[in-house]
């Protein structure tokens, strides 16, 4: 069995670093993976490599088929002549920070729209993709509520499965002891999609001694204007000695600066997906989460992560008994140490092998 798996080859992308670890796990069950960078689909002769397979998987994320605006990701599909399967990522009912289309009203409307899908030429790419199912025989999500909302947006409940996220499994997870000074922290890209004002509200309020340390950085240029205010902040509380940002890291050192960490904090305003929480989850780090979609769907298998109370200060009383109380910890653990084996790189590959069997027989 020969598969093309098309995914964005650039090292600062979560996907990227998800098909890596994918395309591995499936070659060890001795499937034969053609590994095509998006960048390279414009040359001929990866096309015709496309169809030497026998089933073409695509990650797709929109901004990665435009190229000056304009999307590609038709024609592509257009030129694949074997089953396809495409995984999606972000899925939200309307795109966080960006104004629904479906809200433009009066004079001039069909010109606004015309701007609009100018100005959001990623967002208008995926609605359009949705509306042909992607061109695709099945799409993967990681997350049920992802399925529900293609399906309220009309595609075939039949035609989406849900895979889950991968976590990497440990048997054990090192012993959770922490010191006087609880180190607490986040891990990934800071991006718009991080409630960065309830972070600091939280800080402020703990009783106990802290060191925080967001381990990772700005990702696309677009956010530096994150960092810079959240270094602001910093300053203006005086917390230079006890707030740390690490910048990006390769995968030896992230990994190592996650396993220091007591209390990983995901405090989402939107997510849809998530590798910093599968990040830390697989290095044992006792995760509290804010009540989202995907945060909730994850807390309802096995309890592997701890869901904060909107109220803020209950919230930091939270936090301190999770630094604190050896016994929740330890359950927590336990709960992640059943959700990352059902979850596992391994069990999902296995899981996706079947799909594929299933897609290229056409059973």
């Amino acid at each position: 069995m020969i598969i093309s798996w098309i995914y964005p080859k650039t090292e600062k992308c979560g996907i990227n670093h998800y098909s890596i670890a994918y395309i591995s796990a499936i070659g060890n069950l001795g499937v034969e993976i053609n590994a095509i960078p998006w960048s390279s689909l414009r040359e001929s002769h990866k096309l015709k490599d496309i169809n030497k397979s026998d089933l073409v998987h695509i990650q797709y994320e929109p901004s990665i088929f435009l190229n000056k605006n304009k999307d590609f990701y038709p024609k592509l599909c257009a030129k694949i002549n074997k089953p396809l399967i495409v995984t999606l990522h972000e899925i939200y009912e309307t795109f966080p920070g960006v104004f629904p289309k479906s809200k433009i009203r009066g004079r001039l409307k069909l010109l606004k729209e015309l701007i609009y899908d100018y100005r959001h030429s990623a967002q208008t790419a995926f609605y359009r993709n949705l509306n042909n199912s992607f061109y695709s025989d099945q799409i993967i999500v990681h997350h049920n509520f992802q399925k529900k909302i293609l399906v309220k947006k009309g595609m075939s409940a039949e035609n989406i499965a849900v895979s889950g996220f991968p976590v990497k499994h440990e048997s054990e997870y090192r012993e959770s002891k922490p010191q006087k000074t609880v180190q607490l922290g986040c891990a990934g890209f800071i991006n718009s999609q991080f409630d960065y004002e309830l972070l600091f509200q939280l800080l402020s309020k703990l009783k106990i001694k802290w060191n925080f340390t967001w381990v990772g950085g700005v990702r696309l240029s677009d956010h530096n204007y994150l960092q810079t205010s959240i270094e602001q902040k910093i300053k203006q509380l005086n917390w230079e000695n006890k707030f740390n940002i690490t910048g990006y890291l390769d995968i030896n050192n992230y990994e190592q600066e996650i396993r220091k960490l007591d209390v990983g904090l995901c405090l989402f305003s939107n997510r849809s997906a998530s590798k910093s929480i599968s990040d830390m989850m697989a290095e044992g780090v006792i995760i509290a989460c804010s009540c989202i979609e995907m945060t909730e769907e994850i807390a309802a298998e096995y309890n592997p992560v701890f869901m904060l109370s909107p109220n803020c200060l209950d919230a930091a009383a939270q936090i301190e008994q999770l630094s604190t109380n050896h016994r929740l910890r330890t359950k927590i653990q336990e709960g992640m140490g059943h959700y990352t084996k059902k979850y596992s790189i391994e069990n999902l590959a296995a899981k996706t092998l079947n799909l594929y069997k299933k897609k290229i027989l056409n059973v």
